[in-house]
């Protein structure tokens, strides 16, 4: 056979094996594009759902800090709102920080609880079926919340009505407790149940259900909440009265002019009146009157004071 037909025939031959080539290199092309789209859309969902379970967490932080907030607030004497939890006829230690004030018991516990609609919120159900039980009471006594002096009823949360169209914080309770080495867990001790006390230093432990002179109750806040998107989160304060706020200085103004020489000078003032107090003829004049003296018919503190008549 001549070179030429056998030639003819091998490039036949070539071109017929090529054939196909084409669409399996495009499918293998195709499948490499989907792969990367499918993984950059997998890659779009995770952070999608990590950014949305980052929201609820942080969402659940602050509804459980806004409830320590309400707590706290309402630990003072004379707020309106107080948690008094008081059962008549036979009234029992109120959460508040009185002043003086009798010592809250080691068992003592108050609950401000603040449901969504119709809820229940009960956090003495401990059964498995309740997602607001509190559990956290015995991992810090190591008894259940059922054995201790809770007061009853429970204190309805300011937040539990919307206020202006907006609905408020989420959380579901607080609970105020006094802060024993027991339930801190300090020095190892968990027997010991005597309330501990701030003398503006260091914390003391009470001794005998007596309270330490010169040092004020310490107390646990405690919140719960519960996003409608599952999230929980539990937070707790320390709390105490500072003492160091009986020790400061009282000023008879609010601003006091110390020292010999001081001078004062507002638009067209005149002299001061020589008996300690700012005056002026002009028209800028201080007054000393406070506008939110409250309903005890106080007239408020001079504005400007000078120590030295000397200085009028």
């Amino acid at each position: 056979m001549p070179d030429s037909m056998r030639e003819g025939r091998t490039q036949k031959r070539r071109v017929h094996s090529e054939r196909g080539v084409a669409i399996v290199i495009a499918i293998f092309t195709l499948m490499l594009i989907s792969v990367v789209a499918t993984a950059m859309i997998l890659m779009s969902g995770t952070d999608s759902a990590i950014k949305s379970n980052y929201k609820s967490a942080m969402h659940a932080f602050y509804d459980a800090k806004a409830g320590l907030e309400e707590g706290r607030g309402r630990l003072f004497w004379p707020n309106p709102n107080i948690a008094n939890g008081q059962t008549p006829p036979n009234p029992v230690w109120s959460c508040v920080f009185t002043a003086p004030g009798p010592m809250m018991p080691y068992n003592q516990a108050c609950y401000i609880i603040n449901p969504s609609g119709t809820e229940v919120v009960n956090p003495l159900d401990l059964s498995a079926g309740n997602p607001y039980a509190d559990l956290e009471y015995q991992q810090e006594w190591g008894i259940p919340v059922t054995s201790a002096g809770v007061q009853q009823p429970f204190i309805n949360s300011n937040s539990a009505v919307a206020s202006g169209g907006i609905a408020g914080p989420l959380y579901k309770w607080v609970r105020i407790t006094p802060r024993t080495q027991t339930s801190a867990k300090l020095a190892g001790d968990v027997t010991d149940t005597n309330p501990l006390f701030y003398d503006g230093v260091q914390q003391l432990a009470s001794s005998g259900g007596n309270p330490v002179p010169n040092a004020v109750q310490v107390l646990t806040i405690t919140a719960l909440a519960v996003t409608p998107y599952g999230s929980r989160r539990m937070v707790q304060y320390t709390v105490s009265v500072s003492p160091l706020t009986t020790a400061l200085p009282t000023f008879p103004s609010a601003l006091t002019l110390d020292g010999n020489g001081v001078s004062f000078t507002g638009p067209n003032a005149g002299n001061g009146n020589g008996n300690g107090n700012g005056g002026g003829s002009g028209s800028f004049q201080i007054s000393g009157k406070d506008s939110s003296s409250g309903p005890s018919g106080s007239s408020g503190v001079p504005a400007i004071v000078y120590i030295n008549p000397g200085d009028g």
